[in-house]
């Protein structure tokens, strides 16, 4: 019994640093999907721009769409 109360009390000691340690990766691995969204949201509102400037200049020489 001493031996697994031991083992238990050692595995609980490891476990507070290894929770640090998933919360930091999780936070980072948070920070590269946001920015991913970022720049994603970015790609997409050039795109849409760019719709709305070839319907605009298909507008003005009176193109048909």
């Amino acid at each position: 019994m001493i031996a697994d109360a031991t083992t238990v009390a050692i595995g609980l000691s490891n476990a507070g640093p290894r929770q640090k340690e998933n919360i930091r990766n999780l936070r980072r691995k948070l920070a590269a999907e946001e920015d991913l969204l970022r720049l994603k949201r970015e790609e997409q509102a050039d795109v849409e721009t760019q719709i709305d400037n070839t319907a605009r200049l298909m507008i003005a020489n009176n193109c048909s769409m």
